[in-house]
């Protein structure tokens, strides 16, 4: 029986839960300490950030949960087929307009400007 004194055995889940959430630990106290000095630049804060990220989602595949990363995959493919779509609904609407329309077009164009 493990008890709250009693170190989790070798290569146990328990023991890699407590190494990701002791690099989590890690991660967070040095941002805090860069944090106290007033010295977090934006690569410094991708760089945490990132981290974060990805110890999170070793964090959460290792307790059976849904990670973050897996929703903002989602979330970017989806943005990634809209885009595709839109692309493709430009292109259709560009080769609708022939060479006659575009001359009647300026010819009107012209006609105003006059």
């Amino acid at each position: 029986m493990n008890g709250p004194d009693r170190a989790a055995p070798p290569g146990s889940a328990a023991e890699k839960i407590v190494g990701t959430v002791t690099d989590a630990y890690r991660h967070l106290s040095l941002l805090a300490e860069l944090a106290k000095m007033d010295k977090i630049t934006p690569v410094d804060a991708r760089t945490h950030m990132a981290l974060l990220r990805h110890t999170y989602d070793d964090l959460a595949a290792l307790l059976g949960e849904d990670g973050i990363s897996r929703e903002l995959d989602e979330a970017h493919a989806s943005c990634r087929a809209a885009n595709a779509e839109i692309r493709d609904l430009k292109e259709k609407l560009g080769q609708g307009a022939t060479a006659e329309a575009a001359t009647a077009r300026l010819s009107r164009l012209e006609k105003a400007f006059r």
